[in-house]
């Protein structure tokens, strides 16, 4: 995921939010950093564009999805 390609679908598709997801933490911060730093994209576009680890955004639809905590959600994994 690249902040050009989120430049381009925020004017593409205004309104918008982009939900972006990594494998790698480190690359997940800094395309955070990159957002945050962005000249071209608004602070209130910038609120649109959460980053997440794909482990926690799976997480957080799971949790969302089946009204479960995350304490369920570690239990069911030490299984």
């Amino acid at each position: 995921m690249s902040l050009d390609r989120t430049n381009r679908w925020f004017k593409d598709y205004s309104g918008s939010t982009v939900f972006t997801a990594n494998f790698a933490r480190e690359l997940v911060a800094d395309l955070q950093s990159d957002i945050e730093n962005d000249g071209e994209l608004s602070s209130e576009q910038k609120s649109r564009i959460p980053v997440f680890t794909l482990h926690k955004l799976v997480r957080s639809i799971a949790e969302k999805a089946f009204e479960i905590s995350a304490l369920a959600i570690i239990f069911m994994g030490n299984c």
